[in-house]
């Protein structure tokens, strides 16, 4: 949106200006994190540790405006926002198959939505790119929502609890409008080894571009408590697990026939996040270095291979 826009301009903007070679942010916390984790917690802390850390750790939250929009932002709708309406969409034709326009137009009310036959028209439009990928879920025979399943387990040191909430007859399925992100990987096998401690289960990742399903053998014990560690350690400094640029290294380490290195892969994802103008976090948590190429090179380094190499990886080669 453009209020991010501005914040991620306004960052950058300070570190040109500023003189230090150093970081804004070094070091770590002084607390014992609590090895009781809550599942939404440990869920969105692997969207993006480092934007986590800022706000759960630091307290520090880069938040969209709530003011209300002008008249030109009213017909501009941005990713997310595209996102959520085309995902509540999902949703609906997953419940009620045969549901009328008016369901459909209560998932578009947002103040960025066409208005008048330009609404209905663009609605229309998005029915008829969303049926397919809806068709392709019900091909997977999965069955109806069941209730949600109640974690309470012991991992280690850790203690999990919470509510899993993706759980159908035939298995647990995860489903999501947009193009397949690291994101997306981790979530399914964190859900996956989680639930499978409660009942044995499939899970399935259905994206645009990528379905995945995980069979009740793959769970590995040892390497949820690594997952857990890197959250427990990511509550105190900032996790040298980059999501995104993870799934550009394990992309490029299963293919045959690339040039370039698996770390090569992951440092131009992440120079594209810092570039881009979706992740001020970033920009704020490592303010203050002004050759992003070196920061970059030193981010993208040992401790991020070994972990994309020993959690991710084998998971992903037996993925492919």
């Amino acid at each position: 949106s453009q209020n991010h826009a501005k914040t991620a301009a306004l960052l950058a903007g300070q570190n040109r200006e500023s003189k230090e070679s150093n970081p804004w942010w070094q070091g770590g916390i002084e607390k014992d994190p609590e090895y009781i984790i809550e599942l939404n917690a440990l869920f969105n802390f692997f969207k993006n540790p480092q934007s986590y850390f800022l706000a759960e750790s630091l307290g520090i939250r880069l938040q969209e405006s709530e003011q209300e929009p002008t008249e030109r932002e009213r017909f501009e709708l941005d990713s997310l926002e595209n996102y959520l309406i085309n995902q509540r969409i999902v949703e609906q034709m997953m419940l009620e198959p045969t549901a009328s326009m008016d369901s459909f137009a209560m998932q578009t009310m947002h103040a960025g939505w066409w208005i008048g036959a330009a609404g209905d028209m663009e609605l229309e439009r998005r029915l008829e790119l969303i049926a397919p990928f809806v068709d392709e879920i019900r091909e997977l025979n999965i069955g109806s929502k069941i209730r949600k399943i109640d974690i309470d387990i012991a991992v280690g040191r850790y203690r999990i609890v919470g509510q899993l909430d993706n759980n159908y007859q035939n298995g647990a399925l995860i489903y999501r409008y947009s193009r397949f992100k690291g994101s997306d990987l981790i979530k399914v096998w964190l859900y996956h080894q989680i639930a499978n401690r409660a009942v044995p289960t499939s899970t399935t990742i259905m994206s645009q571009d990528r379905m995945l399903q995980f069979q009740p053998a793959m769970i590995n014990s040892a390497d949820l408590e690594g997952w857990l560690d890197i959250y427990h350690a990511g509550q105190l400094e900032p996790s040298p697990l980059f999501v995104e640029p993870a799934l550009a290294y394990l992309t490029q380490a299963v293919n045959v026939r690339a040039r370039k290195s698996p770390l090569d892969a992951a440092k131009t994802a992440l120079e594209k996040q810092f570039d881009g103008d979706y992740n001020p976090e970033l920009k704020l948590l490592y303010r203050g270095v002004s050759d992003t190429e070196n920061l970059i090179a030193g981010l993208i380094s040992d401790p991020f291979e070994k972990l994309c190499s020993d959690l991710l990886l084998p998971l992903w080669r037996e993925l492919s």
